[in-house]
Parts: structure tokens; C-alpha cells; sequence
């Protein structure tokens, strides 16, 4: 498990990227996926690392989903 921080550090220097584009090449390699986008088409990176990390006592408010694909 990684911390809000960590991950947010992951997405900034691109690690997550890294991580979402070596799976897309594993689904690749599977036969589950032919021609896979690039996780920059995807993934909102920049969004996600605006979003505000609510504090423990704060309620959860659903904000706005870091992947494309959700909205």
C-alpha cells in the first residue's frame, strides 16, 4: 500500500504512468487488449494531483475521477 503522498509523488514523476503502460502491455501480450491507448490518454495525472486529500476528519465528497473513462 502506498500513502496519499507517495502516490501523489508516483503520479508527479511519472512513475504511475510507467506502472499503467506496463500493464497495458501485459493485456497486450494476453490477447485482451489489441492496440492499447497510452495511459496520457487515460489517465489524468495532473488532476489527480490537484485533487484535495481530505484530512481524517473531514467527510469524503466525491470529486472529480482521474480516468477519462469514468466521466
Amino acid at each position: 500500500m502506498l500513502t496519499s503522498a507517495e502516490l501523489d509523488k508516483f503520479t508527479e514523476d511519472g512513475t504511475v504512468n510507467k506502472w499503467l503502460a506496463d500493464f497495458d502491455k501485459m493485456f497486450q501480450e494476453f490477447g485482451t487488449v489489441k492496440n492499447p491507448l497510452p495511459p496520457e490518454q487515460y489517465y489524468e495525472a495532473k488532476l489527480f494531483a490537484r485533487a484535495k486529500r481530505p484530512r481524517s476528519r473531514d467527510r469524503l465528497v466525491a470529486g472529480p475521477c482521474p480516468i477519462r473513462a469514468c466521466r
